[in-house]
């Protein structure tokens, strides 16, 4: 069973005010968190994984599906997780 967060905090965009996604969160009994319209800054935790995984992954390999971009993320996380261990 899949255990989901209390509360998820998330931009204004259209992903996250859709009905979609509002019902699905109530249906999990999911508090939805607006950051401010224009405050990135107020979700920098993401924003900044964003711009890393963007930097790191995703400009630097083609790929030809969903599979790679999967395992090659898996292979990052898993060796960062060494490196982090080792210090």
């Amino acid at each position: 069973m899949c255990n989901y967060p209390e509360k998820i905090r998330v931009d204004n965009g259209s992903k996250f005010t859709s009905e979609v996604f509002v019902n699905w969160a109530k249906a999990h009994d999911i508090m939805i968190d607006y950051i401010k319209p224009g405050c990135p800054y107020q979700n920098a935790y993401i924003e900044r994984f964003n711009r890393t995984y963007r930097d790191d992954v995703l400009d630097c390999y083609i790929f030809n599906n969903l599979n790679e971009v999967k395992q090659i993320t898996e292979d990052i996380l898993a060796s960062s997780q060494r490196l982090t261990r080792m210090n």
